[in-house]
């Protein structure tokens, strides 16, 4: 494994750790407010963590990793071959141009549609009387971001296609420092309470959009995806030198026009995708929603605990997200041998981690509950399930394998997989369910142990039989 993917992975896992820990602010903030605040926070972390963010993230922004990985390796080959020479068109500007204008227009119909009805919706997902106020009118100021949502996830999977990790980091650090500073600042100062708390968060989701616009479409790592008028321009090269010692004019992405074909690939791979997206939508949104009934303290154990489970599966995601994009162009330009190779390597690498990891979130468990709450009562209801938390994490290795099989073009077995997980999922409650105490928290928290557990043999297994499938095959796109 060569240093540069342990940068980019290492870049990678510190941007998606960072993004929900800093998303973490309004949990703790709002915490301040109150029992009741918290626990409306529920349905809102059920809607824009448990759907819309799944659905952006392992629906758009998988394909969005891929397509523009593909087109970034295809580029590099006519380039090579003299067929693509500099300052004309390339297949990855027009490629990002189309996901990124696709993925925006998906954020702004679930923006509307959420705006629209946030009172409906709380009651659709289930809350306590007490909390569907606080919780609507936190979700409608909320649903402003989401086309910002869309813009962040389709450009950061053309940054990490790119094998640049930097930009998306700091992007995501911009975002954390605006909402950590206006948090505080509009819920107490100006007493705007969840309002203000929403505020901030689309306040730092804008600003995070707007920063990776700038560097792909107006600053230098333009040349990543556009090219140059009279070089190729790598991104290792714009990060080793600053400034070009001859100025570099770039193909203007405004000389290019909206590929409507491009935009309807890249949306039926998005659907290719939808099996495993629903699949992880139901089965967390269905669990947060069964846990919101439980009552105000279960529900706010429950926003806890899948606060920390979010905060793993997206920092996890960054062994999808490289996994992917190398598998991709690996599998392009080498063929599906190498592609094998660097998975393995990453899925031993996966299991370090995340055994340590959950090591760790395992010893210091009542601080990081304590760190969110100061109420003894739901830290206690949070720490029966706790050890079930852990062993759902412990599994996250698996993730490398999904990107990986996704990579080298297996994303029909993935949605298989993730149906026969969210199918053991379902026989968990459904087993709670006919017990003599019915649904609880530990029955919830069971279900998610089975359906990771499902997930991590299905993944491990298809890989296996998928290497044994492949012996030998010719570099082609899949």
């Amino acid at each position: 494994m060569s240093a540069s993917t342990l940068i980019q992975l290492g870049v990678c896992a510190a941007t998606m750790v960072a993004e929900p820990v800093l998303g973490s602010i309004d949990t703790f903030w709002v915490a301040a407010l109150g029992t009741t605040e918290l626990s409306a926070l529920g349905p809102n972390t059920t809607l824009y963590g448990c759907v819309i963010a799944v659905i952006v993230a392992y629906g758009f922004g998988t394909a969005a990793t891929r397509k523009i990985a593909v087109a970034l390796e295809l580029d590099e080959a006519h380039r090579r071959s003299g067929t693509l020479k500099p300052g004309e068109k390339t297949t990855a500007g027009g490629t990002l141009i189309a996901v990124m204008g696709t993925t925006v227009a998906f954020g702004l119909a679930c923006g509307l549609l959420v705006a629209a009805f946030p009172t409906l919706i709380v009651n659709l997902i289930g809350a306590p009387e007490s909390v569907v106020a606080p919780a609507a009118n936190y979700m409608q100021l909320r649903a402003i971001g989401v086309p910002a949502v869309g813009m962040v996830v389709a450009l950061g999977g053309g940054f990490q296609a790119a094998r640049d990790a930097k930009t998306p980091f700091i992007a995501v650090m911009l975002s954390g420092i605006v909402n950590l500073i206006l948090d505080p600042l509009l819920m107490f100062t100006f007493g705007l309470g969840m309002k203000g708390a929403a505020l901030a968060t689309v306040t730092a989701q804008y600003a995070s959009a707007i920063l990776m616009s700038y560097q792909a479409f107006f600053g230098k790592k333009r040349a990543m995806f556009f090219g140059s008028e009279t070089e190729s321009v790598t991104a290792n090269e714009l990060d080793i030198q600053e400034e070009p010692k001859e100025p570099v004019q770039f193909v203007e992405p405004m000389a290019y026009n909206f590929n409507k074909k491009v935009a309807m690939e890249y949306t039926k791979e998005t659907g290719s995708y939808m099996g495993r997206v629903a699949n992880v939508v139901v089965v967390w949104a269905l669990t947060g929603s069964l846990a919101a009934r439980l009552g105000v303290f279960e529900g706010a154990a429950h926003v806890l605990l899948f606060q920390l489970l979010s905060i793993l599966s997206i920092s996890a995601g960054a062994l999808t997200t490289v996994c992917n994009a190398l598998c991709a162009r690996l599998f392009v330009s080498v063929g599906d041998e190498a592609a094998s190779a660097a998975g393995k390597a990453l899925t031993i690498l996966g299991g370090v981690i995340f055994s340590s990891i959950s090591a760790l979130f395992w010893v210091f468990r009542k601080e990081l509950l304590f760190a969110y709450t100061p109420d003894p009562m739901v830290v206690n209801t949070a720490l029966a399930p706790y050890f079930l938390l852990i062993a759902s994490v412990a599994t996250y290795w698996y993730k490398t394998l999904e990107g990986g099989l996704i990579g080298r073009g297996d994303a029909n077995a993935v949605n298989f997989i993730f149906y026969v997980g969210g199918a053991a999922a379902l026989v968990g409650l459904w087993v709670a369910n006919q017990s003599a105490t019915g649904i609880t928290l530990m029955g919830i928290w069971w279900s998610i142990v089975w359906y990771y557990s499902a997930l991590t043999v299905g993944c491990t297994f298809r890989w296996w039989q998928l290497s044994r499938l492949r012996k030998s095959m010719p570099p082609t796109v899949a």
